[in-house]
Parts: structure tokens; sequence; C-alpha cells
């Protein structure tokens, strides 16, 4: 096999793909059936990359325990390979050494044009601390696409899209990739917004409005959507009513970066993609 590779991306630009960044974890399985679904639904490519997470000094003392660990770390990518040509995928994959890997499943997301990054999140309310943890809300701030992450054993059937929006210019970039989403899975639309009680009565109310543009923006997109005006804590709403309703995925914007550059998601976006038992898709507003 290929260091690096076993199949090559064609050309100078890469066709799209999906890319699952997986530590081959608890939470892995979910994700790496959601981004094969995806990738076939799409009908772009898949792509894989996983890290051996290693540096110089340690490896000089411990090279074994570098071994193991590339070791692993290939494991986990013939096991990627299996799952989609079983599937009927033909799957390009990277396996990166180092210890900075949202820089690594960036760099690879860029080289294969991907579409789409799909992680794993191990149990409920813990990030995997090797490709998640800080990674994930990097991985979001610098991704040159959206980023899906999908809980540990969670189905990704998408029979039905929830949309969480506060009106925001930013908020407002997530509409087309659910719109997509939406089409491709042939998916109704839930479009919320919150009404959080520490706000003051005038921004409450634009709630109401925020959901009826957004579902007007869908139904001019020709897509099935309808809209709930939710109340209490954003993150703690939202979840709750993708549970009540049934969704599969919660699509949701996030900032990304502050004015000073440090990464952020966003701790709405952070709240939900800790709290939601489903599928969470982190457009990067800005």
């Amino acid at each position: 096999m290929d260091e690096s590779s076993k199949v090559e991306a064609q050309g100078e630009q890469a066709l799209p793909s999906v890319l699952l960044a997986t530590d081959g974890g608890e939470g892995a399985e979910a994700a790496l059936h959601a981004a094969i679904k995806l990738a076939n639904t799409f009908k772009v490519a898949l792509t894989a990359v996983t890290m051996a997470v290693s540096n110089p000094e340690y490896d000089a003392v411990a090279p074994q325990a570098a071994a193991d660990a590339e070791r692993r770390a290939r494991e986990v990518l013939d096991h990627v390979v299996a799952e989609a040509k079983a599937a009927g995928l033909a799957c390009a994959t990277r396996l990166r050494r180092g210890a900075a890997p949202d820089r690594d499943i960036v760099e690879v997301a860029k080289e294969f044009n991907a579409q789409l990054i799909v992680m794993g999140r191990h149990e409920r309310g813990k990030l995997s601390r090797t490709l998640l943890g800080d990674t994930a809300g990097k991985v979001i701030a610098h991704a040159p696409c959206c980023v899906l992450v999908v809980p540990a054993g969670a189905a990704f059937d998408v029979r039905r899209v929830l949309v969480a929006t506060d009106g925001s210019e930013v908020a407002e970039k997530a509409l087309p990739m659910a719109a997509r989403l939406a089409h491709y899975f042939a998916a109704p639309i839930t479009a919320v917004s919150v009404e959080v009680p520490s706000h003051p009565q005038e921004r409450r109310a634009e709630a109401a409005q925020i959901v009826q543009r957004t579902v007007e923006w869908f139904e001019r997109a020709k897509q099935p959507c309808d809209g709930e005006v939710l109340n209490g804590e954003v993150a703690e709403a939202v979840t709750e009513a993708a549970r009540r309703l049934g969704a599969d995925v919660i699509v949701m914007a996030s900032h990304g970066r502050t004015g000073l550059g440090r990464v952020v998601v966003g701790s709405n976006a952070s709240r939900v993609l800790e709290k939601s038992d489903c599928a969470v898709l982190v457009v990067r507003g800005g």
C-alpha cells in the first residue's frame, strides 16, 4: 500500500469529495457510514484522513510507540476502504503524522477539493480528544467547506433537516447547504429561531419574523419547509426540537473567528455540537 494514498486525486484539481476525518475510535463508525452515504448520494468521491500523532523528539526515544501508532492508523484506513468498497465506492486515503490534526485535516480537505468534512463525536458531551475537542473548532474555523459532526451511534437517515437561525447574515449562509441536503435526500425542512427569556422583548419578538423569512427563503428555493419559534436557551431549545421533530441533522452557521483571529466555534454552535443526539452540520459564516 502506498504510504500516503491508495487512490490519487486525478489532474491538477481533484474532483469534489466528501472527506472523512477519523481516529477509528468509539464515534468513528457513525461518521464513516454518514460519509459513505453522503458521497454516494452527492455522487462525489470519498476521501479519508487519519493521524499517527507523533513528534520527532518522542519518536526518537520511543520508536516502537511511533511504529504502533502508524500501524493502528493504517488499520483505521484499511477499515474505511473496505467499508467504502462494500458500498460501491473507491476511497482515497491520507495518513498524516504530527501533532496538529486540525491543520492536516484542512490541508487534505483542500488537496481533495472537499465539499464537506465529516467527523465523529464520542460519548455525549465529550468530543474526541484525538480528532475533535479543540480540533473541531479549528477545523470549522479554517476549513474550505462545511463540517458535519456525527455522534456515536447516530443513524444518518436524513428524514428531516432542522435549520437553526438567528436571522443574521452569518446564519443565512447556512441556508443553501441545508436546501441542498434536503433536496438530495427528499427531506422536509423545519426552520427554528429561539426566543431567549433573558433577551429584551423587542429582540424576542424578532424570532417569529426570522422564522417567516427563512420559510419564505426555502419556499423560493422550492424546498418544503415549516417553521417554529422556540423558547429557552438556544442549545437546549434547538436540540430538544430536533428530538421532538425527529430531525436527523441540525444545520447552523458559526462565525468561526473573532476579530483578533482567535479560533472559536461560537458558543451556541459549540453547545449544540455537545448536546445533540443527531448529526450537526456547521457552516462557517465568516
